[in-house]
């Protein structure tokens, strides 16, 4: 963990940390402010604040202020979707006949939509994998390049932080991408994420480099083959020790954390 003075200096993995800390109070704060304002006036303050803190090249307040605009505009979506109505009503109501034209007219407008999430998910993923350096040599990166503002320092998080945000407005709303992300698998990866991200730094220096060195000195690393192999070998134990330890993480300290939590809050606050 390493502060924005470089003050503490544990793990470089969770540099994060102290980023997200200081975003999410000022992103507690704003809602705190906009909370009672009509969405009329709260999307265009939203924005706004978006232009902002892109002009000022500030990237984290940038995707956290992104985050709470979509949900707005996700809210809003929801709350205007046309609910069941009564029996008495819908039975005096006949269904659309296929060979309508408001029937021809719905599908085409939701075969549109459909295409146009799939291609900004598409869209999110290229602006997401954007390479760190020698961005001439990746395919369209050269003229993407060019594009970042001046002031955006780094440059390698401008695309990328854009690409984050189709991706999360492309799944939060169309249903057959958001199944991807509802596998029971995926699930449970997305409940140990935060303990991941926490043990993956001390798994991998504390095993991960000792395992590569150990097959290194037995095979030896004078081939691509070798070399390679010493790594892949080490990089499975990483995996399986760090979902294991995270998994631990979770049920001893996260779980109970968050429960303990909500019990001290209840202490401590009056009924509503």
């Amino acid at each position: 963990m390493k502060t924005g003075d470089g003050a503490l200096d544990i793990d470089g993995h969770l540099w994060t940390i102290p980023v997200e800390f200081r975003a999410s109070l000022v992103l507690y704060l704003s809602q705190l402010g906009l909370s009672r304002l009509k969405p009329t006036l709260k999307i265009p303050i939203l924005i706004g604040l978006i232009l902002y803190v892109h002009q000022v090249n500030r990237w984290e307040l940038l995707l956290f202020f992104s985050g709470f605009f979509l949900c707005e505009l996700d809210f809003r979506r929801r709350s205007s979707a046309p609910t069941t109505t009564s029996t008495s009503t819908s039975s005096s109501l006949s269904p659309i006949s296929p060979t309508s034209p408001v029937f021809s007219t719905t599908i085409q407008q939701s075969r549109a939509w459909s295409t146009i999430y799939y291609m900004t998910f598409i869209l999110g993923l290229y602006f997401g994998s954007q390479p760190a350096r020698d961005l001439e040599h990746a395919p369209g990166w050269k003229t993407l390049s060019t594009l970042i503002p001046s002031h955006i320092n780094p440059r390698d998080r401008y695309f990328p932080n854009l690409g984050a945000v189709l991706l999360i407005w492309s799944t939060s709303s169309h249903q057959p991408l958001q199944s991807v992300f509802t596998h029971p698998i995926i699930q449970y990866l997305g409940k140990i994420s935060y303990p991941l991200y926490l043990m993956h730094g001390a798994v991998i220096h504390t095993l991960g480099y000792g395992i590569m060195d150990f097959m290194w000195a037995s095979l030896g690393r004078d081939t691509v083959l070798k070399k390679e192999i010493g790594f892949g070998v080490a990089a499975v134990w990483v995996v399986v020790v760090t979902v294991w330890m995270a998994d631990l993480f979770m049920r001893v300290v996260d779980t109970p954390t968050v429960r303990f939590a909500k019990w001290l809050e209840g202490k401590c606050t009056m009924e509503t």
